[in-house]
């Protein structure tokens, strides 16, 4: 039985966020330095900092934060994709760390994650080379002595997970679902979630299979069920996953429960992960989404996809083709609005003055795509002055985030 009641999470909740903004999708860094600021990726005096940009603000946030528990006992993420794997597993661990969230999905603070790993693997996986600095000051990896197959689905795992189980830490684990006996699986992950509610603890269970297995049944036996998904990474970013939590289908259309987290590699090797929600796996539709969206608020100029389609090089019946297979459309009234800074960071990259061209001298410092004004409130600096703790209240907006004049 539980010993720690869950309560519903107020709209104060712990979520990362700007004093202009309330994501639930909150950008996943608290690491000391922000991405961009040392890369060698991109020209240093537009870099896209990204991590510390705010995410949109969506009008869903405080219905979801006040109906929906923070979960403890056992999270299942599932990957048919190994070449992301560790990045995808560093993410979901620095959101834990960062934010307290999966996917969108509330959790308890964590004082350590310990990733548990047989002492017999030839080659075990670790997540420390791919860790944020502060996840790293977090993060146990655990080798399990005299084994050399560990599967926590078993009554065997479920013994050896328990000896490592303490309130208000988490554990990690890798299975092969090869190696998964349903039945077997269903009675030790009813037993695993049992002891982890009950120490308040958090058990993240990564589970590798290939396309044509069939693993949706694990999402009736643990408290939230993720799926891993590839996705482009934007410019200055060297990998990006898609995390779809299924159990929060049902806020997907609101644009919460499905994250795109990106990954940058600072020049002193230090990572850093920035989220937010899921608008399009392929870049260049994330891009032309961004345009388009800031387009359908500017009264004073009318962006066609002819346009769009120039910038980033497609043609336009593959712009307008994509954007009506995205969930939610750039003119959307969920408040789903691109990141702060997403002008400067992909002008790196793509040739944005054909829309938006740069003032000339004297005509002002609050336009153009690159501004003075909009370093500043992109720098390391202001981001760290303007960020609130995670148990501040959530600014109320009861309007879309709409794209900062700075920017226009």
């Amino acid at each position: 039985m539980n010993t720690h009641p869950q309560k519903p999470l107020s709209s104060s909740a712990n979520v990362l966020t700007q004093t202009d903004s309330a994501p639930v999708t909150a950008s996943v860094n608290c690491s000391p330095k922000t991405a961009g600021s040392n890369s060698n990726a991109v020209d240093n005096s537009i870099a896209p900092r990204v991590a510390a940009a705010a995410a949109p603000v969506l009008l869903a946030t405080k219905a979801f934060l006040a109906s929906e528990q923070r979960v403890t006992g056992i999270v299942i993420v599932t990957n048919s994709d190994q070449t992301n794997s560790a990045v995808a597993a560093a993410a979901v661990a620095d959101s834990i760390v960062c934010t307290q969230m999966i996917a969108d999905q509330p959790v308890y603070p964590t004082s350590k994650i310990t990733f548990l790993q047989p002492s017999g693997l030839r080659r075990p996986v670790s997540l420390k080379p791919f860790a944020s600095s502060t996840l790293k000051a977090k993060l146990a990896e655990t080798p399990i002595r005299n084994c050399s197959h560990l599967n926590l689905v078993t009554p065997e795992g479920v013994h050896i997970a328990a000896n490592y189980l303490k309130s208000g830490e988490s554990i990690f684990a890798h299975v092969e679902y090869k190696d998964v006996a349903r039945d077997v699986a269903i009675g030790s992950l009813s037993e695993l979630n049992a002891k982890a509610e009950e120490l308040n603890a958090l058990v993240v269970i990564f589970v590798s299979h290939t396309k044509k297995q069939d693993v949706s049944w694990l999402q009736n036996h643990c408290r939230a069920y993720v799926e891993v998904g590839n996705c482009e990474p934007g410019p200055g970013a060297q990998a990006a996953v898609v995390l779809t939590n299924v159990s929060l289908s049902h806020w997907h259309a609101h644009a919460i429960g499905r994250v795109m987290v990106e990954a940058f590699l600072e020049a002193d090797g230090t990572w850093v992960y920035h989220a937010e929600p899921v608008i399009a796996e392929r870049a260049i539709m994330r891009l032309a989404w961004y345009m388009s969206h800031k387009a359908s608020y500017m009264s004073d100029k009318n962006v066609p996809l002819r346009d769009i389609a120039k910038v980033i090089g497609i043609d336009v019946s593959n712009v307008s083709r994509g954007f009506t297979q995205l969930l939610i459309p750039p003119k959307n009234t969920v408040g789903l609005a691109p990141p702060n800074g997403w002008l400067n960071r992909w002008a790196t990259n793509y040739n944005l003055e054909l829309l938006w061209p740069r003032k000339k001298p004297g005509q002002g410092a609050d336009a153009g795509v690159i501004t003075a004004a909009t370093k500043a409130s992109d720098s390391p600096k202001a981001d760290d002055a303007a960020r609130v703790s995670g148990n501040a209240p959530a600014p109320d907006r009861s309007h879309p985030a709409i794209p900062s004049d700075r920017e226009l």
